[in-house]
């Protein structure tokens, strides 16, 4: 999901990404419980248009941002779809983050 700052989604906000991406907006251009909820929903959607739900197990990484984990509507779809939840704590992030700049030195 692209995610833009504003009120209404604009032509050409989804240029160059990968057919079928939802582009939405929000004030303040992050992600929210309800742009997030939508996002589960497409997520479902998807799956089960490339024949993916098919009782097979689903794992979803979800980073410690409010949105993902006090959304109690998108933690109920993913436990009604049987989707296991994984959430990363904030300190596993900043160590990803810190690798995939290449600055160790803080740790």
């Amino acid at each position: 999901m692209i995610i833009h700052r504003g009120k209404n989604i604009g032509k050409g906000w989804s240029n160059g990404a990968p057919y079928g991406t939802p582009v939405q907006a929000s004030d303040k251009g992050y992600v929210n419980k309800d742009l997030f909820l939508q996002f589960g929903k497409s997520f479902v959607y998807f799956l089960q248009r490339e024949n993916l739900a098919d009782g097979r197990p689903h794992l979803v990484v979800l980073d410690s941002h409010y949105a993902h984990l006090y959304n109690v509507e998108f933690l109920e779809l993913m436990r009604k779809k049987q989707y296991t939840r994984l959430c990363s704590p904030k300190s596993l992030q900043s160590l990803v983050a810190a690798i995939g700049s290449g600055n160790l030195s803080k740790f």
